[in-house]
């Protein structure tokens, strides 16, 4: 399992959300270095890597919404990661390891895990975090941890083999 993609944004203070994010484009040109950084890292949450921001609130306000926008235009043809249930997690379980990110419902990714099962009952599953610990949990208390308003979603192998929707 990968670490979280960690960045630094500025500092210095910005009364507004609206303006950190006009200093964003204006300092995004075309051809500049930044904007090809922004690229690179919406491409990671388009993936479902996650992305640590640390800097000043408006301003990680402003670079979250600007990635989130690069990566749903990335992937508005091709999806590589679909929304799903915990309960759908649960049952397309094997032993080797499903990859889930968990996401807040505008999309930015917040965790990642990897799921896969103990035994072959499937009385117990172990659970990788990103600090590197597996963790076994019982069926119901991960049905009790990850039904919540957080979004969890799983990279796609092929169209064909889609999971279902999360209701």
């Amino acid at each position: 399992m990968k670490k979280p993609f960690p960045m630094q944004v500025s500092q210095t203070a910005i009364p507004t959300r609206t303006l950190a994010l006009e200093q964003l484009r204006k300092a995004a040109a075309p051809g500049s270095a930044l904007l090809r950084r922004l690229k690179r890292l919406s491409r990671l949450i388009a993936h479902g890597r996650v992305v640590k921001l640390h800097g000043h609130p408006n301003r990680i306000a402003a670079m979250e919404h600007a990635l989130l926008t690069m990566a749903q235009k990335l992937v508005a043809e091709t999806p590589v990661m679909q929304t799903i249930g915990i309960r759908d997690v649960l049952d397309h379980l094997t032993d080797q390891p499903l990859l889930v990110t968990l996401c807040r419902p505008d999309g930015w990714p917040i965790s990642a895990y990897a799921f896969r099962k103990a035994d072959a009952d499937a009385r117990t599953i172990l659970v990788t975090c990103e600090d590197g610990k597996t963790r076994p949990f019982e069926p119901d208390a991960l049905l009790a941890l990850f039904t919540t308003t957080f979004l969890l979603r799983v990279r796609l192998a092929a169209p064909a083999e889609a999971l279902p929707q999360a209701a």
